[in-house]
Order: structure tokens, then C-alpha cells, then sequence
């Protein structure tokens, strides 16, 4: 028996050696022709899994697969442009003269232009370095899971879109960028969308959607960090947030993201009475600026557990955070240092509905309001708040309301005081600078939250948008959300990259 098991034992570890050894490295070249072998002397024109595919080779676990990265290649429509084999890691930008990879759509795909619909369960599957242009046809850009069949379980190791450019998507309104949704007794577990360029898409960029009315449809443990998307609502009709968060979402994480020109920034929601709500969702270290509506919408139905904190929310057409009318069940949400500024239609809002709210408490913000007010909650929904500062330019009208009273208590009622110009004491907000002057009064009075969370304070370079919470060298707190080291470049609102004008 003893020997058996050390047998077991050594066969065990033997083939742990043997796995990593049997995996292959291939080479894809508008020069090469699939019937080579895939070398990078000798590569081939397109790879297995791919529109167009003629060679007879396939595809294992761990095998990667280097497209040239000055490369095009034409995809001309049908289920889906590129299968991703599961276990298989494809990489556009890092062999050859080129910045990306790039597919070049000219039909519509009826899944997505690249479909993850499998993984594996021990080794990661990954999408990096590659250009994704949809060229307006009917299409999502890069999807996994897509809810193409019932019971279809993607929950093994890791599957990571990253460093890619998505743009361009057609005017259906369920044509999303990059899209995680799942089906009817599907569940998708592990994903990280990194560093990804994603926009002009007819509804939203960046997607995590639990659909149909059973709550036997999850996503869990999500990443969505470093990207760059705007122009997330070309079909109007259906508007489109830049990143969307639906139903039955558990265990994810959004940060470091800037989302700008969207309809919504970041959209929460619960649509389907059957599915469970999101929940235990960080949305942080974000830039939300210059949508057509709020930086971050929260509507329909319940959703737990949601921090929301070290944001910089700024010049939104409506509210900086809405809470919307169509709200059920109970909601538990945690609003910590971020910085709101000059949203159109106050910076918080809390309509009424029939919702519980079992915690919303607000702390240690900076509500800097031009032409609204600072808080709008005439119900009286929220449930704590404090050290919050808040100023209104001109200093006439009310700040903020809770249930009908003035909201002054246990805050820094900064519209009264004289005791710094240019209050609450950004160092150019003309050009949305949020650093703080020396003066400010928000330096180092913000209530110690360090109980609750603590990455990302006293931020520096390896932070995507460096933005943190606390002064730079200090040991206390600032209210509000600031980036380090802005002090004479402004962070402003750049153009879409490879903007077009198209008659569709």
C-alpha cells in the first residue's frame, strides 16, 4: 500500500514537470499559411479557432500563440471571429514592429467578434495586446461566455482580457465592448478586464450582465482596473453607462478606470425579481467625468454591501451619485472620500422609493457644488454622516438636506468660512486639478477609516490614476479624493482615440 501511494505519488509530480514541457509557442503572420507549422520562421496566416482558419493543427492548454503585432487581419462575419481555447494564451503585442494586433471586422458576428466560452481549471486563459475594430457591424467586440448555451460553466482559472483597443461596435443596443454575461443556470468566476481601451459601443463599454430571471445566472470574482472608456451610448434610446454592473454580480472590483463622455459612468442594477442583487462590489480610485447623466447610477431593485470610495466624480450632466426612484428591497451602501464637483444636478442624490436603505452612510467627502446643491435627500434615507465638507459657489441657496433639516451637524460646514480662498482649496480647478493648496482645510482632518479599507493610501505612480486619500508624507487623512502630484498639468477630458464620423 505504502508503495502504491509512492508510486501515485511520483507519477504525480512527474507529470507535473510534463504538462508546462508538452505546451507550444506559435507564430500567426499575414505572410505565414496555416499549413505551416507555426514557427516563427515558418508562421501561420491565422490560427485555430479563427474565421478563415484552413490548417489542421489545434490547440492545448498552455499553449501561446503570438500574432504579429503590425499585423491585420479581415474577419467577415458569422458566430464569432476567434474561438478562445481554453487554457491557451493569445498575445498581439509583443512580437513584431507594431503596437497591436489588429482584427478588422467587415460583417456582423452573432456571438462576438472573440468568444471565451471555456477555460481551464488550473491554467489561465488570456487575451492581451489586440486591437478590435467592429467597424459599426452588429456585434460584441471580445466576449466570454455570451450566454450561448444553458449550464455552461466558465469557473476555472483565471480568464484576463488585457491591453486591448475595442471600438467601434454597431447600433443594436445589446451590442456591448467587452461583455461577461451568463444565461439560465450559468455561472462565470474569475475575470480581469486590464488596461483596455473600449469605446464608441451603442449601449455599454464594459459589461458584467447576469441575465434572465433566474437567479441560477452568476458572475463572480471580477476585476475591471486600468481601463480608458468614453462615447458608451451611440443608440441613444437605450443610453449606456461606461461600465455596467447587473444582477447577480458578487466579488468585484472596479478601479483605477477613467470613464468620460458615457451616458452613466458606472450603472448598478438589479432588473429581474428572481435574480439575486449585486453585492459586495468596490467601486474605487475611479475618474468619472462629463457623461450625459451620473457618474455612478444606481437603479432597479435591491444591492448590498457596495463601497464606493477615493473617487474623483466631476462635471456629469446629472447627479454626481443618484439613487434612483425605482429602488426595492434593502440596500447597504458605504460612501467614503471622493470628491464630487460641479455636477449639474447636485452632487448626491437620494430620490424616494420603496427601498430600505440599511446603511448609507457618508463620510469624509468633499461636496463641491456649482449652480446645485450638495446633497439632495428630502426622505431622509441617509443613515450616518460625517466629516464631510461641502461648499457651494456663490454662497447663497442650501448646501444640503436630509429629510427636509439642513445637513450641517457633525460635518465642516465650508461655505462659512473665510478662512481660505478658493475653498475647499484645489490647486486648479478651472482644469480639474483636485490636489490640495497647502491652505486647504480638507488636509488632515478626515475621520481615521483605516478599520475599513487602507490600500491605496498615500498612493503614488503604481496607482493608474494616483489618486489616494491622504496628503502625501502625512499620517492623517484628507476629505476627499486627490491625485498626487497634479499641481501645474491638468487632468482634462481627452478626445476618443481614432475618432470617426460615420453615416450609421
Amino acid at each position: 500500500m505504502i508503495r502504491a501511494i509512492k508510486t501515485i505519488f511520483i507519477i504525480a509530480i512527474f507529470l507535473s514537470f510534463v504538462t508546462p514541457a508538452m505546451a507550444a509557442t506559435y507564430y500567426v503572420s499575414n505572410k505565414g499559411n496555416d499549413n505551416n507549422p507555426g514557427t516563427q520562421t515558418s508562421p501561420w496566416a491565422r490560427c485555430p479557432g479563427m474565421d478563415g482558419w484552413s490548417g489542421g493543427a489545434t490547440l492545448k492548454p498552455a499553449d501561446k500563440v503570438y500574432f504579429d503585432s503590425a499585423g491585420t487581419w479581415t474577419l467577415n462575419g458569422g458566430s464569432q471571429g476567434l474561438w478562445v481555447e481554453g487554457g491557451v494564451t493569445y498575445i498581439g503585442d509583443s512580437w513584431g514592429n507594431g503596437q497591436r494586433a489588429k482584427f478588422d471586422t467587415t460583417g456582423s458576428y452573432s456571438r462576438a467578434v472573440v468568444l471565451i466560452a471555456e477555460d481551464h481549471d488550473t491554467i489561465e486563459t488570456e487575451f492581451i495586446g489586440f486591437e478590435v475594430d467592429v467597424n459599426m457591424k452588429e456585434s460584441r467586440g471580445v466576449a466570454i461566455n455570451n450566454g450561448i448555451q444553458k449550464g455552461l460553466l466558465t469557473v476555472g482559472a483565471m480568464k484576463r482580457i488585457k491591453n486591448c483597443y475595442v471600438h467601434h461596435i454597431g447600433n443594436s443596443s445589446y451590442s456591448y465592448g467587452i461583455h461577461v454575461s451568463v444565461t439560465t443556470n450559468c455561472t462565470v468566476r474569475n475575470v480581469e478586464i486590464l488596461d483596455c481601451i473600449v469605446h464608441d459601443t451603442p449601449r455599454s463599454a464594459v459589461c458584467l450582465y447576469a441575465g434572465y430571471t433566474s437567479d441560477n445566472a452568476h458572475i463572480y470574482n471580477t476585476t475591471i482596473r486600468g481601463c480608458d472608456i468614453s462615447r458608451s451610448h451611440l443608440n441613444t434610446s437605450s443610453g449606456g453607462a461606461g461600465i455596467l454592473l447587473k444582477n447577480h454580480v458578487e466579488n468585484i472590483v472596479v478601479e483605477n478606470n477613467k470613464l468620460y463622455n458615457n451616458n452613466s459612468g458606472i450603472h448598478v442594477e438589479r432588473t429581474y425579481s428572481g435574480a439575486l442583487p449585486p453585492k459586495n462590489i468596490k467601486i474605487r480610485y475611479n475618474k468619472i467625468s462629463s457623461g450625459d447623466s451620473n457618474g455612478i447610477y444606481v437603479q432597479a431593485g435591491p444591492s448590498n454591501n457596495i463601497y464606493i470610495y477615493c473617487n474623483l466624480i466631476y462635471k456629469n450632466a446629472k447627479a454626481g451619485i443618484k439613487f434612483e426612484s425605482n429602488l426595492s428591497g434593502t440596500l447597504s451602501y458605504h460612501i467614503f472620500n471622493n470628491t464630487f464637483y460641479s455636477n449639474r444636478e447636485n452632487e448626491l442624490v437620494v430620490r424616494g422609493s420603496g427601498a430600505k436603505f440599511q446603511t448609507l452612510e457618508i463620510k469624509n467627502n468633499i461636496f463641491y457644488a456649482s449652480g446645485a446643491n450638495c446633497i439632495s435627500d428630502s426622505n431622509g434615507r441617509i443613515t450616518s454622516h460625517s466629516n464631510n465638507l461641502f461648499y457651494r459657489e456663490g454662497n447663497s441657496g442650501s448646501l444640503a438636506s436630509v429629510g427636509g433639516r439642513t445637513y450641517y451637524s457633525n460635518n465642516i460646514n465650508d461655505w462659512e468660512s473665510t478662512a481660505v480662498t478658493g475653498l475647499p482649496g484645489f490647486v486648479n480647478v478651472a482644469n480639474y486639478e483636485f490636489s490640495l493648496s497647502e491652505g486647504s482645510v480638507a488636509k488632515n482632518l478626515g475621520a481615521d477609516l483605516s478599520g475599513i479599507f487602507s490600500d491605496g493610501l498615500n498612493s503614488n505612480s503604481s496607482w493608474p490614476n494616483n489618486v489616494q486619500t491622504m496628503q502625501w508624507g502625512s499620517d492623517q487623512w484628507a476629505i476627499g479624493a486627490f491625485v498626487y502630484g497634479e499641481s501645474s498639468t491638468a487632468d482634462k477630458v481627452a478626445a476618443p482615440k481614432n475618432l470617426r464620423i460615420t453615416n450609421n
